[in-house]
């Protein structure tokens, strides 16, 4: 599983940040308190702000070029909708109009998402273009928009009825869910793959994440962690979800990926951090999550950074390994017992004095070079578990096979007919796996 460092995003004036957005170049913004933020590499600032504003917030940001952050100005008895472009404010409302209004989230093409007192809209901000997202008798709130300009949302009546999701493309299409949505944030990723928080029906009655394609119709319920409930905030474009996990007792953020299922925030950075997080509220392309939490009894905002895979040394030989992998490619196990899947296609089964087929490659190797060859093998093997834990088992007993093959004398005991590169790739497969 991928390994995280953590960044504290520090405070301004003594206030620490909310993040609400990542972009794809790691640059978040927020809430700050009363005041909209921006941060980048280690450097957190405020958004500009006109002289009549009394506070401000920022929900979304684009990866364009010119960059685009969507929020809104105060103060709050009337709010106006705004956008950042490249850090230079501007005032959307008079484009929308109403009493008051809400920029939600920002493409990018700079079309912006939002609310009014009175309506949904989307509004395309180079031609000045406007749409009403309208559910008669409904209160309708966007909150995400992709990059195909396709809004998620939630709508539901006065009178209790719903919460639905809702999907917009020029059409408003009402969501499925198999339980109640919550009236809390949703996301959508440029494939229309949805995500957010519904309730169980009785009698569990608990809130579970779940993502919704719109062009498979599948719903997924993704909770999977040890706590009560979960619920999710936003989604990537490869399918990678956040949010928090909790019960009564206990919260703390979460990731979601398909290989790895559920997972707290507290077991990719570990508890010695010095960390507690209340959740993660976005994350990138590149895996960067971005969220709130507490460290050392202070809150803080954090950015979550994936740890690439240390890079092979140049002179690690990668056409041997390469070889000895194409040389067997599997272990099969079969009714008649462990077998050897060879380049060829051929399957080969032992007899009682080992393979039958007489040129089988295994037939040329000394013991400890087998030993390493059905190490390695296994290794190949164990990439197929899907449960994270008993593929590590299985990769940590191939190491352990490979090493030990490798440290034993036979290891070295290669005719004067034949080349030694088995024996030297031995050693080699020693060297990375110590490393």
């Amino acid at each position: 599983m991928t390994a995280y460092s953590i960044t504290d995003l520090g405070t301004l004036q003594g206030d620490a940040p909310s993040p609400c957005a990542i972009n794809t170049a790691g640059v978040i913004t927020g809430g700050l308190m009363n005041r909209a933020f921006r941060y980048e590499s280690g450097t957190l600032a405020e958004l500009q702000l006109p002289p009549s504003a009394s506070d401000a917030t920022a929900g979304g940001i684009s990866s364009s070029n010119p960059e685009q952050i969507a929020g809104w100005i105060g103060p709050a008895v009337n709010c106006r909708a705004a956008l950042w472009t490249d850090g230079v404010y501007l005032d959307l409302h008079p484009l929308i109009g109403d009493a008051y209004s809400f920029a939600a989230d920002v493409n990018d093409s700079m079309i912006v998402t939002g609310f009014t007192d009175s309506r949904a809209f989307r509004l395309d901000v180079t031609t000045q273009q406007i749409e009403t997202l309208t559910l008669p008798g409904n209160d309708v709130r966007p909150y995400a928009i992709n990059n195909s300009g396709h809004v998620a949302g939630i709508a539901g009546k006065g009178d209790n009825s719903g919460p639905w999701l809702f999907y917009y493309d020029q059409t408003m299409h009402i969501v499925s869910i198999p339980g109640e949505v919550q009236w809390e944030t949703v996301d959508v990723n440029d494939a229309d793959v949805m995500t957010g928080s519904y309730r169980q029906a009785a009698p569990s009655s608990h809130i579970h994440a779940f993502t919704y394609d719109f062009n498979s119709h599948a719903f997924t319920d993704i909770h999977g962690s040890p706590y009560l409930g979960s619920r999710a905030v936003c989604i990537n474009n490869h399918g990678a979800v956040v949010g928090s996990v909790g019960n009564s007792s206990v919260d703390d953020g979460m990731l979601w990926t398909a290989s790895d299922g559920m997972r707290p925030l507290t077991d990719l950075v570990g508890v010695q951090s010095g960390w507690t997080f209340s959740g993660a509220s976005a994350i990138n392309d590149a895996g960067e999550i971005t969220g709130t939490g507490v460290l050392n009894g202070q809150p803080r905002g954090f950015l979550l950074t994936p740890i690439p895979s240390k890079p092979r040394p140049a002179h690690e030989p990668n056409w041997r390994l390469k070889e000895l992998v194409g040389m067997v490619k599997e272990i099969l196990v079969a009714g008649s017992g462990i077998g050897i899947l060879l380049p060829s296609g051929d399957i080969i089964y032992p007899g009682d004095g080992g393979p039958v087929d007489p040129g089988s490659p295994l037939l040329r190797l000394d013991t400890a070079q087998g030993d390493a060859d059905v190490g390695l093998a296994m290794h190949v093997l164990a990439q197929r578990i899907s449960d994270p834990f008993t593929r590590a088992l299985a990769e940590k007993a191939a190491a352990q096979i490979a090493l030990s093959a490798a440290q034993s004398p036979g290891s070295s005991k290669a005719d004067a007919g034949r080349s030694n590169w088995l024996s030297r790739l031995l050693r080699d497969i020693a060297d990375a796996l110590e490393r």
